[in-house]
């Protein structure tokens, strides 16, 4: 008996001693859903162009058809507020883009849609659409919905089933975009909108044609191939037949981005003027991404200079076809030759990358660069290495070699990154705290910085044609005084403007610490706004009144000699965005 007892103590011991050594696994969740294979995403998805913002599959509500309490006196915000759903968490209700999960879809890879519209509109019944989605694993689609009411536009096919292409670029660093024209033309007799109607035609900033040939003049109702583009900071436009440019109606920090001149669906300037720039985002496009761009009737508020009206006009959406990649390899390298007379060429590493030969006074187009520590070489037109650099280029950076006249009369240059996301820090970075919430950040950006590559030139301003220098206020130093030769401003380096209705001018002074703008070099030419537009074409041909200027990421560098006798100190451009 006394044996049992031990054994039984011993036992009790061990028990104890394994569970006090167990590691507790902190990590560990519990996951309470029914079925998480069920709710992957399947290969449909809805892409919502209409009013209708209410859901139901299969019979059964998605959404929650929320309609706000209609009462006098006050009414507290929770409930005013749409409630979330299971499908749709926040705020319940239908919005852009939708993978539809597999557990909507029946056995036989089926599934009955509803949409309907239940928000409240003054020229817009409430009509339900009907379709049946199917789910096909090897030929993803999406189901375009879009406006279909007959008081609004001539459109009469409610739902477009369209292929969407999952397979990533054959070229790595490239991202494949293709463009889908389901343009209509407004109903409404007393509309003002212009008619921006017919074959579309994908294009660069400037107007260039993306393809002449897969991605130009695409018909109403049609849809393009995709085309590889290499990986970089783009703003997209859509032309018609004619040239004329279709307005973006994606969101934008600035409401007033919406406001439009209907005439020329250009921004409107003072409500009523026309500004001649239409809204169209600048957004990174990521290697391995594959993108959508869609023509579509959309909502755009104008006035008369008293009361403001929303008409339905014509406008593109940019859509990711899948989740965008993170780019953790590539880098974008150019050449910018500050150089007077001469014709260079960057090449990177031995037999690698390289850039076009440009000439004095321009930039050439960017090469992908797997980054890391690269060598970096620059040669003129007869093959003779003039510089030899080692520089850590960083993942998803963008660069531009300066290649200009050092004050020791040989050939130098400097790295510069470039801040093509629009966004800038607005805190104080002496009192830390999340710079995330101390971000801000604009689609459509007019920004640009300055750099000093005339080494005759201690110290540089440059002032507007009002002779005050440009700068930013949440910079510690300003933008555009005293900026010395080769060596770029990095803290809040860009001067943000929003779209001018008056032209202005870039001119160059001699200044000095404590001494600001300085003296004027007269002898050095202005630079007129107009030089931030890359192609007047772009509008001329479309018989359109030329802007003042255009947005883009720009450097405007002062390059040359301002010595005694070699006096060919000049400003140059060059705009990081395409």
């Amino acid at each position: 008996m006394k044996k049992i007892f031990i054994y039984f103590l011993f036992l009790i011991s061990s028990f104890l001693l394994f569970n006090s050594c167990k590691k507790e696994n902190i990590d560990y969740r519990y996951d309470y859903r029914r079925n998480t294979e069920a709710a992957e995403a399947s290969s449909v998805r809805l892409i919502n162009l209409s009013t209708n913002i209410q859901l139901l599959v299969n019979g059964d509500s998605l959404t929650n058809f929320f309609l706000p309490p209609v009462r006098p006196g006050y009414i507290p915000p929770e409930e005013t507020t749409p409630p979330g759903t299971h499908y749709f968490p926040k705020d319940g209700r239908l919005g852009l883009t939708w993978a539809m999960p597999q557990d909507l879809f029946r056995a036989d890879g089926k599934a009955e849609v509803k949409t309907t519209n239940r928000s409240i509109y003054d020229e817009v019944v409430i009509k339900e659409v009907d379709f049946v989605a199917e789910d096909d694993y090897a030929n993803p689609k999406d189901y375009y919905l879009l406006i279909q009411h007959e008081q609004l536009v001539e459109w009469n096919r409610p739902v477009v089933e369209v292929p969407r292409d999952i397979t990533a670029p054959s070229k790595p660093d490239h991202f494949k975009i293709r463009i889908v024209n389901f343009a209509a033309r407004p109903t409404k007799a007393s509309s003002p909108m212009e008619n921006l109607v017919g074959p579309m035609t994908l294009a660069f900033a400037d107007g260039t044609p993306v393809s002449t040939e897969a991605t130009s003049n695409i018909p109403t109702g049609a849809w393009s191939e995709y085309v590889e583009v290499p990986y970089g900071t783009y703003q997209f436009k859509v032309l018609t037949a004619d040239g004329r440019q279709v307005p973006s109606v994606e969101q934008n920090d600035r409401p007033q981005d919406q406001r439009i001149h209907p005439g020329t669906s250009s921004l409107a300037v003072a409500s009523t003027q026309a500004s001649h720039i239409t809204y169209a985002s600048i957004k990174t496009f990521q290697p391995g991404g594959i993108y959508t761009v869609v023509i579509h009737p959309a909502q755009f508020t104008w006035s008369n200079g008293r009361d403001d009206f929303t008409d339905w006009q014509n406008s593109f959406h940019v859509i990711a076809d899948g989740s965008e990649p993170l780019n953790r390899v590539y880098t974008r390298v150019q050449l910018a030759n500050a150089l007077p007379d001469s014709r260079l060429q960057l090449r990177i590493n031995a037999g690698g990358e390289a850039t076009e030969e440009v000439d004095s006074g321009k930039s050439s187009d960017y090469v992908n660069v797997i980054a890391g520590e690269r060598e970096l070489n620059v040669h003129d037109a007869s093959g003779q290495q003039l510089l030899n650099l080692r520089e850590t280029l960083a993942s998803g950076g963008n660069y531009t070699l300066w290649v200009y006249p050092g004050s020791d009369g040989r050939v130098a240059a400097v790295l510069v990154s470039n801040n093509l996301s629009g966004s800038w820090f607005v805190g104080n970075p002496q009192e830390g705290g999340d710079a995330s919430v101390d971000r801000r950040r604009l689609s459509f950006p007019f920004d640009f910085r300055f750099l000093n590559l005339c080494p005759d030139i201690p110290y540089l301003a440059v002032t507007d044609g009002n002779g005050l220098p440009f700068g930013s206020s949440t910079s510690t130093t300003s933008t555009a005084s005293n900026l010395q030769p080769g060596v770029p401003l990095v803290d809040n380096p860009y001067v943000r403007y929003t779209w001018n209705s008056a032209p202005y001018s870039f001119l160059a002074y001699a200044s000095a610490p404590g001494r600001s703008p300085g003296d004027w070099l007269q002898h050095i030419p202005h630079l007129s706004s107009d030089a931030l537009i890359a192609r007047k074409e772009l509008y001329t041909e479309a018989n359109r009144t030329v802007p003042v200027h255009e947005p883009g990421i720009y450097t405007i560098a002062l390059m040359g000699r301002d010595a005694q006798g070699n006096n060919n100190a000049r400003f140059m451009v060059v705009k990081h965005t395409k």
